[in-house]
């Protein structure tokens, strides 16, 4: 797929998911009161999709979680364009891709990673823009799900 087609899914079919979900993760925060301690217990899993410099910046950090943690998990869930510069890094204990070639592959493999970093302790989403990427980090149920925040990401703000 080309990315401006990308762009549209993630657009459109996010902007319904959010929707859609936005009521429903409310009521359950309510409700459930989960623990959201920083304390790191299994698995971080990084999401960084589209291009490596997020991952160039978060370097430091992360090699600061490895050596604060070095029994933690640390995975990445990107797309093939930014698995070889990760593998340079030699920081992720798993890469996990997503494969965009192709409508049927794009959810395919969407649908496996997600069986695959469901449960996660914590996701990290470096996709700043993307609707999906808050979808999906929202659908891991990870405990604690960290993300940049944009004035323009008006669907990451808490009470929006």
């Amino acid at each position: 797929m080309k990315l401006k087609t990308i762009k549209i899914i993630d657009y459109y079919i996010g902007n319904f998911l959010i929707v859609i979900l936005k009521p429903i993760v409310t009521l359950f925060g309510i409700i459930l009161h989960r623990d959201h301690s920083l304390k790191l217990k299994n698995s971080v899993t990084i999401l960084k999709l589209m291009g490596g410099g997020s991952l160039v910046i978060a370097f430091p950090a992360l090699l600061g979680l490895r050596k604060k943690y070095p029994g933690l998990c640390i995975n990445l869930l990107t797309t093939k364009g930014v698995t070889s510069f990760a593998r340079t890094l030699n920081i992720f204990d798993n890469i996990i891709e997503i494969d965009y070639s192709s409508i049927f592959n794009f959810f395919h493999s969407s649908l496996r990673t997600f069986i695959k970093t469901f449960g996660t302790d914590t996701i990290i989403d470096l996709e700043a823009y993307s609707r999906l990427s808050t979808v999906f980090a929202l659908l891991t149920f990870a405990r604690n799900r960290i993300g940049f925040y944009l004035e323009e990401a008006f669907w990451r703000r808490r009470n929006a």
